[in-house]
Protein backbone atom coordinates (compact mmCIF):
# COMPACT_ATOMS: atom_id res chain seq x y z
CA UNK A 1 0.00 0.00 0.00
CA UNK A 2 1.12 3.51 -0.64
CA UNK A 3 0.80 6.32 1.84
CA UNK A 4 -1.92 7.97 -0.27
CA UNK A 5 -4.04 4.80 -0.28
CA UNK A 6 -3.74 4.44 3.51
CA UNK A 7 -4.75 8.08 4.03
CA UNK A 8 -7.77 7.62 1.72
CA UNK A 9 -8.88 4.44 3.56
CA UNK A 10 -8.44 6.16 6.94
CA UNK A 11 -10.50 9.16 5.76
CA UNK A 12 -13.30 6.89 4.51
CA UNK A 13 -13.38 4.95 7.81
CA UNK A 14 -13.45 8.25 9.74
CA UNK A 15 -16.40 9.56 7.69
CA UNK A 16 -18.31 6.29 8.18
CA UNK A 17 -17.68 6.35 11.95
CA UNK A 18 -18.90 9.96 12.15
CA UNK A 19 -22.04 9.11 10.19
CA UNK A 20 -22.81 6.11 12.43
CA UNK A 21 -22.21 8.15 15.59
CA UNK A 22 -24.57 10.90 14.40
CA UNK A 23 -27.27 8.40 13.50
CA UNK A 24 -27.15 6.69 16.93
CA UNK A 25 -27.04 9.89 18.98
CA UNK A 26 -30.85 10.06 19.28
CA UNK A 27 -31.04 6.54 20.79
CA UNK A 28 -28.50 6.95 23.60
CA UNK A 29 -30.79 8.75 26.12
CA UNK A 30 -33.46 6.07 25.68
CA UNK A 31 -31.00 3.31 26.47
CA UNK A 32 -29.43 5.29 29.29
CA UNK A 33 -32.84 5.62 30.96
CA UNK A 34 -33.45 1.89 30.55
CA UNK A 35 -30.02 1.07 31.98
CA UNK A 36 -30.62 3.25 35.07
CA UNK A 37 -33.99 1.55 35.62
CA UNK A 38 -32.39 -1.89 35.54
CA UNK A 39 -29.65 -0.84 37.96
CA UNK A 40 -32.23 0.58 40.39
CA UNK A 41 -34.30 -2.61 40.23
CA UNK A 42 -31.06 -4.46 40.99
CA UNK A 43 -30.93 -2.66 44.36
CA UNK A 44 -34.39 -4.05 45.16
CA UNK A 45 -33.24 -7.56 44.27
CA UNK A 46 -30.15 -7.14 46.45
CA UNK A 47 -32.25 -5.84 49.37
CA UNK A 48 -34.57 -8.83 49.15
CA UNK A 49 -31.67 -11.28 48.91
CA UNK A 50 -29.81 -9.75 51.85
CA UNK A 51 -32.96 -9.61 53.99
CA UNK A 52 -33.74 -13.30 53.42
CA UNK A 53 -30.16 -14.58 53.74
CA UNK A 54 -29.28 -12.54 56.83
CA UNK A 55 -32.64 -12.70 58.60
CA UNK A 56 -32.83 -8.93 59.00
CA UNK A 57 -34.85 -6.18 57.36
CA UNK A 58 -33.12 -4.19 54.64
CA UNK A 59 -34.38 -1.01 53.01
CA UNK A 60 -34.18 0.75 49.68
CA UNK A 61 -34.40 4.48 50.13
CA UNK A 62 -35.39 6.59 47.13
CA UNK A 63 -34.10 10.14 47.59
CA UNK A 64 -36.08 12.03 44.95
CA UNK A 65 -34.52 15.43 45.63
CA UNK A 66 -30.89 14.27 45.52
CA UNK A 67 -31.58 11.80 42.68
CA UNK A 68 -30.24 8.61 44.23
CA UNK A 69 -31.37 5.22 45.49
CA UNK A 70 -29.59 3.75 48.51
CA UNK A 71 -29.64 0.20 49.88
CA UNK A 72 -29.57 0.32 53.68
CA UNK A 73 -28.90 -2.52 56.09
CA UNK A 74 -28.56 -2.75 59.86
CA UNK A 75 -25.09 -1.92 61.11
CA UNK A 76 -23.34 -4.94 62.59
CA UNK A 77 -21.90 -4.59 66.11
CA UNK A 78 -18.35 -3.22 66.16
CA UNK A 79 -15.90 -5.72 64.68
CA UNK A 80 -18.56 -8.23 63.55
CA UNK A 81 -19.89 -9.15 60.13
CA UNK A 82 -23.52 -10.36 60.00
CA UNK A 83 -23.79 -13.98 58.91
CA UNK A 84 -26.76 -16.00 57.66
CA UNK A 85 -28.51 -17.57 60.65
CA UNK A 86 -27.54 -14.82 63.10
CA UNK A 87 -30.26 -13.99 65.61
CA UNK A 88 -32.77 -11.54 64.14
CA UNK A 89 -32.53 -8.12 65.73
CA UNK A 90 -35.31 -5.84 64.47
CA UNK A 91 -34.27 -2.28 63.64
CA UNK A 92 -37.09 0.27 63.46
CA UNK A 93 -37.80 1.92 60.11
CA UNK A 94 -37.07 5.30 61.65
CA UNK A 95 -33.81 4.69 63.46
CA UNK A 96 -30.77 6.81 64.30
CA UNK A 97 -28.32 7.05 61.42
CA UNK A 98 -25.66 5.14 63.36
CA UNK A 99 -27.84 1.97 63.27
CA UNK A 100 -27.76 1.83 59.45
CA UNK A 101 -25.04 1.41 56.94
CA UNK A 102 -25.08 1.95 53.22
CA UNK A 103 -24.74 -1.39 51.44
CA UNK A 104 -25.34 -0.18 47.88
CA UNK A 105 -26.08 3.02 46.03
CA UNK A 106 -27.20 4.18 42.60
CA UNK A 107 -26.80 7.87 41.75
CA UNK A 108 -28.84 8.99 38.77
CA UNK A 109 -26.76 10.47 35.95
CA UNK A 110 -27.25 14.05 34.79
CA UNK A 111 -30.44 14.51 32.83
CA UNK A 112 -32.34 11.66 34.56
CA UNK A 113 -34.52 12.16 37.63
CA UNK A 114 -37.24 10.53 39.67
CA UNK A 115 -40.69 11.71 38.72
CA UNK A 116 -42.31 10.08 41.76
CA UNK A 117 -42.57 6.82 43.73
CA UNK A 118 -45.83 5.03 44.43
CA UNK A 119 -46.30 2.66 47.36
CA UNK A 120 -49.18 0.33 46.60
CA UNK A 121 -51.60 2.33 44.46
CA UNK A 122 -50.89 5.77 45.97
CA UNK A 123 -48.15 8.28 45.30
CA UNK A 124 -45.78 8.57 48.25
CA UNK A 125 -45.35 11.98 49.81
CA UNK A 126 -42.05 13.63 50.67
CA UNK A 127 -38.60 13.72 49.15
CA UNK A 128 -37.43 10.41 50.66
CA UNK A 129 -39.36 7.15 50.29
CA UNK A 130 -38.14 4.09 52.22
CA UNK A 131 -39.24 0.59 51.17
CA UNK A 132 -38.76 -2.27 53.66
CA UNK A 133 -37.69 -5.74 52.53
CA UNK A 134 -38.51 -8.21 55.31
CA UNK A 135 -36.60 -11.38 56.20
CA UNK A 136 -39.59 -13.32 54.85
CA UNK A 137 -38.77 -12.05 51.35
CA UNK A 138 -41.71 -9.65 51.08
CA UNK A 139 -41.72 -5.90 50.58
CA UNK A 140 -44.11 -3.08 49.89
CA UNK A 141 -45.27 -3.23 46.28
CA UNK A 142 -43.89 -0.06 44.77
CA UNK A 143 -43.62 1.76 41.46
CA UNK A 144 -40.78 4.10 40.51
CA UNK A 145 -41.25 6.60 37.68
CA UNK A 146 -38.11 7.93 35.99
CA UNK A 147 -37.83 10.64 33.35
CA UNK A 148 -35.11 12.29 31.32
CA UNK A 149 -34.65 15.79 29.92
CA UNK A 150 -36.32 14.77 26.66
CA UNK A 151 -39.45 13.90 28.68
CA UNK A 152 -39.02 10.18 28.02
CA UNK A 153 -40.43 8.16 30.88
CA UNK A 154 -39.68 4.71 32.25
CA UNK A 155 -41.51 2.80 34.98
CA UNK A 156 -40.22 0.11 37.35
CA UNK A 157 -42.95 -1.79 39.19
CA UNK A 158 -41.70 -4.14 41.94
CA UNK A 159 -44.10 -6.86 43.11
CA UNK A 160 -44.00 -6.97 46.91
CA UNK A 161 -44.60 -10.70 47.23
CA UNK A 162 -42.28 -12.09 44.55
CA UNK A 163 -39.83 -9.18 44.36
CA UNK A 164 -39.88 -9.40 40.58
CA UNK A 165 -39.72 -6.13 38.65
CA UNK A 166 -41.82 -5.21 35.62
CA UNK A 167 -40.53 -2.56 33.24
CA UNK A 168 -42.59 -0.18 31.11
CA UNK A 169 -41.04 2.18 28.57
CA UNK A 170 -43.59 4.86 29.40
CA UNK A 171 -45.36 6.09 32.51
CA UNK A 172 -47.48 3.32 33.95
CA UNK A 173 -49.54 3.79 37.10
CA UNK A 174 -50.63 0.81 39.17
CA UNK A 175 -54.36 0.16 38.98
CA UNK A 176 -56.52 1.26 41.88
CA UNK A 177 -57.50 -1.62 44.15
CA UNK A 178 -60.87 -3.21 43.45
CA UNK A 179 -63.41 -3.34 46.21
CA UNK A 180 -62.89 -7.10 46.58
CA UNK A 181 -59.14 -6.46 47.20
CA UNK A 182 -59.92 -4.38 50.29
CA UNK A 183 -61.13 -7.36 52.32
Amino acid sequence: FTLIEMIAVTAIIGMMATFVALRLDWAVPKYQLRSVAHRISGLSAMARGYAVSRGRAFYVEYDLKNRRAILLGPRAPEGETPQPGDEFVPVPAIAPADQWEEVGREDLPDGISFEDVWVGSKAAEGDVVRIEFSPLGTADTHTVHLKDEGQRRFTIHVNGITGSPMFHEERWDPPAPKRADEY
